[in-house]
């Protein structure tokens, strides 16, 4: 059994995002695993849904850029008419998928283990905010006819887009240390089974690789407590743009150690 949870703790390691790396003390008790199977589910429809939503706003965006060269070449009745109507199309568009986008994330966020619920529902609730402004944005749209109110509507979008970025940024670097964290957390158990009894008559060689397992939880440990205290602080500031920059020199360490880590207790065990 030890074995196999070793084995996916390799692939939990493997799977990281890469574009996170090109760019996740728990309290948290285990989600159940009915509730795993229904977050499991509901990720996968958002996930096609996000798919399909993207490649219909992307046809609408270069509909768009076509009515708007065509108005500003003509400047007719015509022209000023198909550039509002392709405009308002691909605001409602591309809200449809930031609405859905953000679900992908509050989904994520709430299956994720190895995060501290205090700062699960900080960045939730912040999720929750920006979608209901979305979801206003959009009410809005649906009923605005004239080119000036759908003017409007872009600017006051462009305004809330550094808060969606800001929000999207906290869940990102919470689900990437956390899911660090979560794996690690899973070893640490592992490790206290093959704990040698203190009154056992253990080999030198078994010693010492007992003490090289003890480093290495202890750099670990030491890593983890930093990252998590830069990344509250930034969480409590309302910007973790400066950990989110630097997110790859910051969990590289954490991945590279939790690697060597399951290669010494798979040797351990065998």
């Amino acid at each position: 059994m030890k074995r196999l949870i070793l084995f996916f703790l390799v692939i939990c390691l493997s799977l990281l995002p890469a574009e996170i790396w090109a760019q996740e003390t728990s309290d948290l008790a285990p989600v159940p695993v009915l509730q795993k199977e229904s977050l499991a589910a509901e990720l996968l429809d958002l996930n096609n849904i996000y798919r399909g939503q993207l490649t219909e706003y992307r046809a609408a965006e270069k509909e768009f850029v076509i009515a708007r060269d065509h108005y500003l070449q003509l400047q007719t009745l015509a022209a000023i008419n198909n550039v509002t109507e392709a405009a308002k199309k691909v605001l409602g568009l591309r809200n449809q998928v930031l609405i859905t986008y953000l679900d992908l994330l509050r989904v994520n966020l709430i299956a994720a283990e190895g995060v501290e619920i205090s700062a699960k529902e900080l960045v939730l609730e912040r999720l929750s905010g920006q979608k209901l402004r979305l979801q206003s944005q959009q009410t809005a749209l649906s009923t605005a006819t004239d080119r000036e109110q759908i003017n409007q509507l872009a600017d006051t979008f462009t305004k809330q887009a550094p808060e969606l970025t800001t929000v999207s940024q906290q869940t990102v670097s919470l689900l990437s240390l956390g899911k660090l964290q979560n794996v690690f957390d899973r070893l640490r158990s592992i490790r206290e089974e093959l704990l040698v009894p203190p009154d056992s008559q253990s080999s030198i060689s078994l010693e010492r690789s007992e003490r090289e397992i003890d480093r290495l939880n202890q750099a670990l440990e030491a890593l983890f407590v930093v990252s998590w205290a830069e990344l509250s602080k930034g969480l409590q500031a309302d910007n973790v743009s400066s950990f989110y920059s630097n997110i790859s020199k910051t969990l590289n360490p954490i991945y590279t150690n939790l690697t060597k880590l399951v290669a010494f207790l798979e040797e351990r065990m065998r």
